[in-house]
C-alpha cells in the first residue's frame, strides 16, 4: 500500500513534467510515462509499475507542480 502511495505521487494525473534537461523529446518521452504509469495503476499492475519507474529514474523526469 506505501508503494502505491508513494507511485501516486510521483505520477499524479495533474502533474505538469519539466525537466533540467531541454530536449523535446526527453519531455515527450517523460509525459508517455507518466501517462503509463497512470494506465498501471488502474489496472494495478505492479510489474508494470515498476518497470516505468525504473526509466523514469533513468531519464532523471521530474515533476513541476
Amino acid at each position: 500500500m506505501k508503494k502505491i502511495l508513494v507511485l501516486t505521487s510521483l505520477f499524479a494525473v495533474s502533474a505538469v513534467l519539466t525537466g533540467c534537461d531541454s530536449d523535446r523529446d526527453h519531455k515527450e518521452r517523460c509525459t508517455e510515462l507518466q501517462h503509463e504509469a497512470t494506465e498501471a495503476m488502474k489496472e494495478k499492475g505492479e510489474h508494470q509499475l515498476a518497470e516505468i519507474r525504473k526509466e523514469w529514474d533513468r531519464l532523471q523526469c521530474k515533476l513541476f507542480w
